[in-house]
């Protein structure tokens, strides 16, 4: 890659940690990669094989969540949809 490929994606990075810290939802860095290196999922304990984790957050931001690893799990796609969905029935 090159120095101009480089700055981009640096500055895409820039973006997208900004945008989340807007937000409150920035994950640190140890954390992310420790969940995002899990083997299997939280949520229903099955081996993610070649899909990559999705991270989800048990208390959501929005409702006094917080970015620590107890308050996030490492689950499939359709288990975040899943849970997504829980969480919209109990509001």
């Amino acid at each position: 890659m090159g120095i101009v490929g480089k700055c981009i994606r640096d500055l895409r990075k820039e973006t997208i940690t900004h945008s989340y810290a807007e937000k409150n939802r920035y994950i640190p860095q140890d954390i992310y990669t420790k969940l995002k290196s899990k083997k299997e999922c939280d949520y229903c304990q099955k081996g993610f094989g070649k899909t990559k984790p999705e991270i989800h957050h048990i208390v959501r931001v929005e409702d006094g969540g917080s970015n620590e690893e107890s308050n996030l799990m490492a689950v499939h796609f359709k288990c975040h949809q899943t849970l997504d969905s829980k969480n919209k029935i109990r509001r």
